[in-house]
């Protein structure tokens, strides 16, 4: 019995060893990625100015904004749900620059099979074989 507990006793010290490191890894990617005082005024003037747009206009209108604010602030998530809102109100097919910036937001994830179904789907709605007109919208 005393081995079993003692052996729980490690692993638990273990995960919590690697929690710690995560969330360590997490907040200085939302620090701005550790690079000092510089990217946390730019972060702050950031925050600053995206807060004075929005007294002017609607999060719906500056879509491409509000997602380049969650990615610098580390919420690559939340970027995702912000872009994923837009698709879903826009009319007609979205176009390849957004479908593909979807994906880069699956890859900063670490979404794997996500970024693997994104591409396949990518490459079905706008093939490379087409002439240069059909393919780059």
């Amino acid at each position: 019995k005393k081995e079993k507990k003692e052996k729980k006793k490690k692993e638990k010290k273990h995960h919590s060893k690697k929690d710690k490191k995560k969330k360590e890894k997490r907040h200085k990617r939302r620090d701005g990625a550790g690079d000092g005082a510089d990217s946390k005024a730019a972060l702050e003037a950031l925050d600053a100015a995206v807060a004075a747009l929005h007294r002017w206009a609607a999060k719906e209108e500056h879509w491409k904004l509000l997602v380049a604010w969650h990615r610098a602030h580390g919420y690559a998530a939340t970027a995702l749900a912000a872009l994923d809102e837009h698709l879903a109100k826009e009319k007609g097919p979205p176009p390849k620059e957004k479908l593909e910036l979807r994906l880069e937001l699956l890859r900063e994830l670490g979404w794997q099979h996500w970024v693997d179904n994104a591409k396949a789907l990518l490459l079905l709605k706008y093939p490379q074989s087409y002439p240069p007109p059909f393919n780059s919208v």
